[in-house]
């Protein structure tokens, strides 16, 4: 139970007899104005669903430790009279404590930071473990991924989750809370993502409890969990208990709609094989049944920058956010991913940018009278350096692509794209370079993005340079952004760069191998993203 900062009401339990499991409920969540579901209730019958949870009133004032017993048996409780014995449905006290529907914490009411401990790791009955088992957590390296669906009252799929952890498939507990792994195994959580048309999709960050038995000790399963944007509450669901053979009850479920009682909770699959492919053939079929075979194509992506010293500060910035982005892609749209970093006649110093265009691409076989870019020192004010068409070109047509990876470059600059800005403006030869730009990377299947970073000139000679730069990326089916789009931070930009670089494959004749990365597959699955 909790009432905490003044806002938060919440009633929730696990009660049963442990080890056997015979008698017993799982209770809640109530709150002051919302009676709570009973959905396991069992004992002399079955009555599991039937009943509901009242929002609890103080007790009369007596000892705390002499009268529970008595009370919830009614027998005569010492200064107090009597209490009855059956309280007829719906007669309860007036509660004045009603607090308005947004003011009310989801499931998992309690604010993890605060002390409060979240509910949902008792015991209950068929799908349990014990709770002081002999079992240690969960150290080894091997990785399990399960999906699992939320149904529509005809059995139709409406929602879609995956979740991911340290251990065999099998014979394993976990009672997760808010960070914690408890349970008969203890297994360490690894990743929990879950999406539907109400909620959207939300990730572990929501994930307040969690409860997945699976075969332990031989004989207990069980599937349930507290999913919620804590702290605005506002979406999520509470789902479960499910079994193998028996659907889950989904009590709370909101977000953009109320649709609280109407779904159920199915029993997990073992996650689909994952297949990394490097053939760029269309796919046989516009499918995207997410229980397909998830396939995860090679993408070659090569960061080109203009190298003059004005760029410095992208190239610092990008070099930071590199690692998170990749993560990042990884999880949300994954891909068999290589990424080359090269400056224009130029490197920075302690970032990624060590190698230019030019020592690579002789460094890979490409002849030096082969390539359009200019040394430097040849154009004046160092324009070589700013040489981005050219560079476009190059890469294009010298880099070492793998044989079927997605092509992609990203171009960084600020000035224009034929040796910079000559005389301050773009002029005819930039928009010409750009024109050659396109023809050459689209003749050789390679996607470009661009970015157009602060610049010093007026705003209509930026203005000029910005379309050019938004035309290569669009004729060449790539994206553009400028500096307004790095506000965020380079990691969020480079994750779109990477996530916009994908094309469709087809899964190669090979039988797939089952997923070992826990991160590879969860987001783009559950948001059915399987190309």
């Amino acid at each position: 139970m909790s009432v905490n900062q003044g806002a938060h009401y919440r009633l929730d339990f696990n009660l049963w007899n442990f080890p056997q499991n015979s008698h017993g409920l799982t209770a809640g969540q109530a709150q002051p104005n919302h009676l709570g579901p009973v959905s396991g209730h069992r004992g002399n019958g079955d009555i599991s669903g039937q009943k509901t949870l009242q929002w609890a009133t103080l007790a009369p004032n007596t000892q705390p430790s002499c009268c529970c017993q008595a009370f919830v048996e009614g027998q005569v409780i010492p200064g107090d009279g009597t209490v009855p014995n059956n309280i007829p449905d719906g007669d309860s006290t007036p509660n004045t404590n009603v607090i308005p529907e947004a003011l009310v914490v989801g499931p998992g009411g309690t604010n993890p930071n605060s002390g409060g401990t979240p509910s949902g790791s008792g015991t209950i009955p068929e799908g349990n473990a014990n709770p002081n088992p002999e079992g240690e957590p969960s150290t080894g390296s091997q990785i399990s991924s399960f999906i699992f669906h939320t149904l529509n009252a005809d059995g139709s799929v409406y929602g879609t989750g995956c979740f991911s952890y340290e251990g065999p498939p099998e014979g394993v507990d976990i009672q997760y809370n808010s960070g914690t792994s408890a349970g008969g195994t203890a297994n360490k959580m690894r990743s929990f993502w879950y999406h539907d048309p109400v909620v959207g999709t939300l990730d572990m960050s929501a994930l307040i409890n969690f409860n997945w038995t699976n075969g332990w000790q031989g004989a207990h399963y069980r599937l349930d969990f507290n999913l919620w944007n804590f702290p605005q509450n506002s979406h999520g669901l509470t789902a479960g208990q499910a079994q193998p053979n028996r659907l889950g009850p989904i009590s709370g479920h909101r977000g953009n709609g109320d649709i609280s009682g109407q779904k159920t909770l199915q029993w997990p699959t073992l996650a689909p094989a994952t297949v990394t492919t490097g053939t760029n053939q269309a796919p046989a079929s516009d499918s995207t049944d997410p229980t397909e075979t998830m396939v995860i194509p090679q993408v070659d992506l090569v960061v080109v920058i203009d190298s003059s010293v004005s760029m410095k500060d992208e190239a610092a910035a990008l070099s930071a956010a590199v690692d998170t982005a990749i993560e990042a892609a990884r999880t949300s749209c994954p891909s068999d991913l290589r990424v080359t970093y090269l400056g224009i006649e130029g490197v920075f110093k302690e970032t990624l940018f060590t190698r230019t265009v030019r020592d690579y691409l002789t460094g890979v076989g490409a002849a030096e009278s082969d390539l359009r870019g200019r040394k430097r020192g040849t154009v004046g004010e160092g324009g070589a350096q700013e040489d981005g068409a050219r560079a476009i070109e190059d890469v294009s047509l010298h880099f070492d692509w793998r044989a079927n990876a997605a092509r992609t470059v990203f171009f960084l600059g600020d000035e224009a794209l034929e040796g910079g800005n000559e005389n301050g403006k773009q002029d005819q030869a930039d928009i010409e370079a750009a024109t050659r730009a396109i023809d050459v990377a689209s003749e050789a299947g390679v996607r470009v993005h661009t970015y157009l970073g602060t610049s010093s000139v007026k705003a209509s000679v930026k203005q000029a340079i910005q379309a050019e730069y938004a035309r290569v990326a669009e004729q060449t089916k790539g994206q553009a952004f400028t500096s307004q789009d790095s506000i965020s931070g380079f990691a969020e930009l480079l994750k779109t760069v990477i996530c916009g670089s994908k094309q469709p494959v087809k899964p190669p004749a090979p039988a797939p191998v089952p997923a070992t990365e826990p991160f590879c597959c969860c987001q783009a699955f559950v948001e059915a993203k399987t190309h």
